[in-house]
């Protein structure tokens, strides 16, 4: 008796967009070697161990982390580069989606919120800005016939405060389709011994915002005494 195999119908969850650094890639190899055998993949390397991250290229590609068991059958396969960052299950229970709940939890903290991915991303960010100086051109030529009672200044605000509301909403369309399809950044090396710029120059940040801070008062203090002094 022949009896029809049922077909596997992977389930995809999207990790939006990251930046991962070593410390992140073992913690999600650590936890789908709970499923069992444990396979990552990297260009032309094969690693089966967390440990063998320190043998992989700094800054990678796509990394491929994929664990299976036989009995009960499931896996669970991680997909991770530009344009990807994805958690594939297959035949999942209970365990395999704790994992993939730790697997979330561990990417969270690494959400790039601000940064688009991807040479596509990069020309339609070019494209709203061209969008947003054009219009905004335009519409600043042409206002004083549409507001023909206010000044050629004011048109121009709200010609610019317009096409700044349609860029950020064409922007916000973009970061959405970037947040559903995923993308990830990988740096193999830990987070401690590769800072961000912000972390780097926090401390001339704060130097810089005093002194403005200083000067901004000393000059309305400044203006003020001239102001009694002329009066």
């Amino acid at each position: 008796m022949a009896v029809r195999r049922t077909a596997e119908r992977p389930e995809t969850t999207s990790l939006n967009i990251i930046k991962l650094y070593r410390e992140d890639l073992e913690a999600i190899a650590e936890a789908m070697a709970e499923i069992g055998n444990l396979v990552i993949w990297c260009d032309d390397f094969e690693a089966t161990e967390r440990g063998d991250f320190g043998d992989l290229p700094e800054n990678p590609d796509l990394v491929t982390l994929a664990a299976s068991s036989a009995n009960p059958e499931r896996k669970i396969r991680v997909d991770l580069g530009p344009g990807t960052a994805q958690v594939v299950l297959t035949h999942p229970d209970t365990h395999i989606l704790g994992v993939q709940t730790r697997i979330e939890q561990i990417c969270r903290r690494r959400r790039d919120r601000l940064r688009l991915r991807g040479p596509s991303s990069l020309k339609s960010l070019a494209g709203a800005i061209a969008v947003f100086v054009l219009f905004a051109g335009a519409f600043s030529y042409n206002a004083h016939a549409f507001l023909p009672n206010r000044s050629l200044l004011l048109a121009t605000i709200a010609g610019v405060g317009i096409m700044a509301v349609f860029s950020s909403v064409l922007f916000g369309l973009l970061r959405s389709w970037e947040h559903a399809k995923g993308s990830a950044t990988i740096v193999n090396a830990y987070s401690s011994e590769r800072p961000t710029f912000l972390q780097r120059t926090r401390d001339d940040w704060i130097v810089h915002l005093i002194v403005a801070t200083v000067f901004l008062i000393l000059g309305f203090i400044i203006g003020w005494l001239t102001s009694l002094h002329g009066g």
